[in-house]
This record gives structure tokens, C-alpha cells and sequence, in this order.
């Protein structure tokens, strides 16, 4: 890939420290040329089963490879308690997750998406490149001498995906049950942008971090993880957990980084406040779906991030494969996050509203009838 010209999206905004506001107009960007030109394509009407074929059975595959792989640190210690705490937070752990999503009718009729579409397939940061960053840099000029709003709204409106030159690499769209130029899944997979920055991958590929575990009293893994205080993607990304602290970042002055934006840039691709909006009657719960997407990437991500010495050999140990441990981690809070969602426990999440807390309890009352 980098014999392509251009730069890539993470690679640029690690240099150059984009502000949160010009790497949010660049994901509305992204998002705005896969709507119009990739998902709109061979879109066509499921019947089910895109979740245990496309989610539930890639993740128990590729953790089943992690074990094989580097079995004393992806051990039962690791994969198999009911339990898991990470800093400080206690969550189901992956089992149990996957035995209560499976084991909840209503769940799957909302998580299951109502079509499949051409979609990209992988669009991590780092396969999006940018042929003229001209547009980018200008905003980030305007906003570090403090110009007016008005200038900088300007700015911003500039950066679109012709003026920048957006290009894709390394597609992997392979398909739900299809194969070729007729391969269509679902298109939530394509909004993985957010995991670069909010979902922590661009810290965690660079191994911005340290990891530690022991197990308790229960027999619980307790891992803790410390990001690199004031990092590269830190300073720009500006993340702070509030899906895990479950405050709202439109309403908290502190919160300045991604998540404040992830609602404006939403909502500015889906349309997602006026209760006409096309997509949300094709999509009514993408939100969860979203985060539901997020644990799933991330759940099924570590067999790719395994660090191998210089004779390719694999060294079993947690401190040498912290990376694919911390990735499996945020897997595991996004999906607990999902199922909170599911449960009615939350009722907004990133700042936007959850509007189906009522019909999830009405779905979930009528499948225990039945």
C-alpha cells in the first residue's frame, strides 16, 4: 500500500495532530462517499442469519486461533470465566455475551440488519488514503489562530471527498454467501473509522500502552490498561471514555475530543433527528447495531495483531501479546455496551438518544409469551 501516492488518513492525522473538529468532517467525509456511491449498490432484502454467519461464529473461530496460537496468554484464565473486570469495570465476558445475544430472539431481531449492500469491507484509517491535503491543513491553520467560527465552518466545508482525493485501499467486501462482483454484506461494517479513535485501535496498533492481569479472588481475569499519558493520537483524537462512564458529551464542557462529534457527524450522514429520515426507517436501530459492530470488529480482531520475533516465532507471553490482549478488551466493553442498550440500561449513548428503549421492552415481553 505504500507504493500508492498519497497519505494515510491515521499516519496523517498522527504527523500533522488534525483537531478532533477536522477529523470528524474527515470520517463525515468518508461516510458521506460510501453512502452515495458504495452502499447504494446491489442492495438487496435478508432474511436473517447475516449475525451468526458474519459475528458470533467469526469471533468464536478467531479466538479459538488466538488460543492455538499463544495458548498460555489467550488461556481459560483469559477466555473462558464468566467474568472479566478492566480498569476497574466489570463485564460479561465473551461467552456468556455470545450465549445471551444467541439466546435472546428479540435481540437478534434488532441487532439483525434489514439488508445487505456492497460495502468496502475494511475500512480501518490506515486503508484510506488522501491525495491532496491541502483543504485539511488550511482548516487546522484557521483553527490554531483561533479564527472566527464563520471561517472555520468555511473551511471545513471545503474538505469533501473530491477536493482531497479520497481513495480506498485493500478491499475485502468477500461477501455475505456471495462471491465475486455480487459480494454484499452489511454496510454498518464500514463505519470502522470511529474504531481507529474512539474505539482506541490507532493507540493500540502503535503499542501506545502498557497491560497488565492476575486473576481474583473468583477466578475473574482483572486487566488493567494505562494508554501513554498525552500520545500522539491522544492530543488528537482527544478521547475520553464517556461510553464507559456513561455521561453525555454534548452537556460536559470536559469532553472536547471525538466523542463530542460522533452524534453531529451521525447525524449529519443519517439524518438521524427528523423522524422522516429515509435511513432511519431502513435502519430504525443502527445505534446499536453500531455498537454492537464495534465489539464484534474488535472481538474477532486479535489472531491479526499477535507480535512475532525475528524468526517469525510467536513468544507466549502477556507483556509481548498485550496488543492482541487489549484489543480483545475493547471488544469486550463494546459488546457489553450493546447488550445495555438491548436491556433498556441505557437510554442515550455518545450523545444520542436511544429511541427504541420502550420497543426493545415490548419485544422482549412478547418473546416470553410466546
Amino acid at each position: 500500500m505504500s507504493l500508492v501516492e498519497g497519505e494515510d488518513v491515521s499516519k496523517f492525522i498522527h504527523l500533522n495532530r488534525l483537531a478532533p473538529r477536522i477529523v470528524a468532517r474527515l470520517y463525515e467525509t468518508i461516510f458521506i462517499f460510501l453512502r452515495d456511491n458504495i452502499h447504494c449498490e446491489k442492495r438487496i432484502v435478508v432474511g436473517g442469519n447475516t449475525l451468526e454467519k458474519s459475528y458470533f461464529r467469526k469471533i468464536e473461530d478467531r479466538l479459538a486461533l488466538s488460543r492455538q496460537t499463544a495458548p498460555q496468554t489467550f488461556s481459560p484464565a483469559l477466555l473462558d470465566s464468566e467474568r472479566i473486570t478492566i480498569n476497574g469495570s466489570e463485564y460479561l465476558n465473551i461467552k456468556a455475551l455470545l450465549y445471551t445475544f444467541r439466546s435472546h430472539p428479540e435481540y437478534l431481531r434488532l441487532l439483525e440488519p434489514r439488508y445487505h449492500s456492497l460495502v468496502m469491507g475494511d475500512t480501518n484509517t490506515e486503508n484510506i488514503k488522501i491525495g491532496n491535503t491541502a483543504a485539511l491543513l488550511a482548516a487546522q491553520v484557521l483553527i490554531n489562530q483561533h479564527k472566527s467560527e464563520e471561517e472555520i465552518a468555511q473551511a471545513l466545508t471545503a474538505i469533501n471527498a473530491e477536493n482531497i482525493q479520497l481513495r480506498f485501499l485493500d478491499p475485502r467486501a468477500i461477501g455475505y454467501q456471495s462471491e465475486g462482483a455480487e459480494c454484499r454484506d452489511d454496510y454498518m461494517y464500514d463505519n470502522k473509522p470511529w474504531h481507529n479513535s474512539i474505539g482506541h485501535y490507532d493507540e493500540i496498533h502503535n503499542e501506545l500502552f502498557t497491560l497488565d492481569m492476575y486473576v481474583n479472588a473468583e477466578k475473574y481475569p482483572v486487566i488493567n490498561i494505562q494508554f501513554t499519558e498525552n500520545n500522539e493520537y491522544q492530543r488528537a483524537y482527544q478521547i475520553y471514555d464517556c461510553a464507559q462512564k456513561k455521561i453525555n458529551p454534548i452537556n460536559d464542557s470536559s469532553v472536547l475530543g471525538m466523542e463530542k462529534y460522533f452524534s453531529q457527524v451521525m447525524n449529519n450522514i443519517y439524518d438521524i433527528t427528523n423522524p422522516d429520515s429515509i435511513y432511519l426507517k431502513e435502519d430504525p436501530y443502527w445505534l446499536v447495531r453500531f455498537v454492537f459492530m464495534m465489539g464484534t470488529h474488535f472481538a474477532a480482531m486479535p489472531p491479526f495483531h499477535f507480535s512475532s520475533e525475528l524468526d517469525g516465532t510467536i513468544k507466549d507471553s502477556i507483556r509481548t501479546q498485550r496488543r492482541p490482549v487489549a484489543i480483545y478488551c475493547e471488544g469486550i466493553k463494546w459488546l457489553n455496551w450493546a447488550l445495555e442498550i438491548l436491556q433498556g440500561k441505557r437510554d442515550q449513548f455518545l450523545g444520542i438518544s436511544v429511541p427504541f428503549v420502550e420497543q426493545i421492552a415490548k419485544e422482549t415481553i412478547q418473546y416470553a409469551t410466546i
